[in-house]
């Protein structure tokens, strides 16, 4: 911890005086600069969005990339977490959550929806 410390990595609490807060636990500074992996953009090229032609169309009109709901839930999510989809359409968040290995509640007031839903996981989780 002292090399950390010498090294300007650890932040410690302050009251409102300005004095160290020892009731309260130091914490490590980290950079995301240093950490490993890569920092996502704000605008995302990499995934095509569904066209006329798209294999996983499946005509709902407001169909959105299973990459691209993978790609949100996996980054706000954990594992066994649970996600909740009020308006679950066709359901693609529900089936990246199920892909993903999380518990799951989709919900959709139309009888298409939830058919379509239900098929969709089928074909795809046997």
């Amino acid at each position: 911890m002292q090399g950390l410390d010498d090294e300007g990595l650890i932040w410690y609490p302050l009251t409102k005086a300005g004095d160290f807060d020892f009731s309260k636990r130091p914490r490590l500074i980290r950079y995301l600069d240093k950490m490993d992996g890569t920092i996502l953009g704000n605008i995302w090229t990499d995934i095509s969005p569904i066209n006329s032609q798209a294999q996983e169309r499946l005509g709902y009109p407001t169909q959105k990339p299973l990459a691209l709901l993978e790609r949100i839930i996996s980054a706000s999510s954990n594992k066994g977490d649970t996600l909740l989809d009020p308006f679950c359409g066709c359901g693609t968040a529900v089936h990246a959550a199920q892909k993903l290995h999380l518990n799951w509640i989709g919900i959709d007031v139309t009888h298409l929806a939830i058919s379509l839903i239900e098929k969709r996981l089928k074909d795809a989780f046997p």
